[in-house]
């Protein structure tokens, strides 16, 4: 009987480890977030070289055919803005609620990009609302001081940022993914 439970105990050891072999951390799949385009000029001509990219949650983006462009609430920054004391975005309203708020946000986004020297991000131009987030685009100086432009998330209850896609050429439009 010693030698029956023996058996029976290995087996059910056994039995659990490789039934829990799949039961680490599996990866999940990561969910596309964004359309976006990117746009490079060709020489001093006006010849424009697009492309086109899914951008995803993990930070990854892949290249795909042409789609078309769905409308997309945004504002340009207002390089100017302390200087000329206007709004930190161009064509924004701030006499109503709303307009006052994103001058906040768009005034701390140019606070932690252009402000602080910790990050390599600067020159915000281009803020949107997409499914109730707030995106940016900015450009970036890399290790070896080339310049490259980047999707950024500002996360209003904190006041910071996560970059979302780093892409080489000018960003043109950006979308949500549906």
């Amino acid at each position: 009987m010693n030698k029956f439970l023996k058996i029976i105990v290995w087996i059910c050891l056994l039995t659990l480890m490789f039934g829990c072999a799949g039961c680490k951390n599996k990866k999940e799949e990561p969910k596309p977030i964004l359309k976006v385009i990117t746009s490079s000029q060709v020489g001093t001509t006006i010849f424009s070289n697009k492309q086109y990219y899914i951008v995803y949650d993990n930070g990854k983006t892949k290249k795909v055919s042409q789609f078309s462009e769905n409308d997309v609430f945004g504002y340009a920054f207002n390089p100017s803005a302390e200087s000329k004391n206007e709004p930190y975005l161009h064509m924004l309203n701030t006499n109503t609620d709303q307009g006052k708020l994103f001058n906040n946000y768009a005034k701390n986004i140019v606070y932690l990009t252009d402000k602080d020297d910790s990050n390599n991000v600067f020159s915000p131009a281009k803020l949107l609302v997409i499914d109730n987030h707030l995106y940016f685009t900015a450009m970036i100086k890399t290790k070896i001081n080339t310049i490259k432009r980047g999707v950024f998330e500002y996360l209003i209850d904190d006041n910071t940022f996560t970059k979302v896609a780093v892409f080489k050429n000018s960003i043109t439009h950006v979308e949500a993914y549906k």
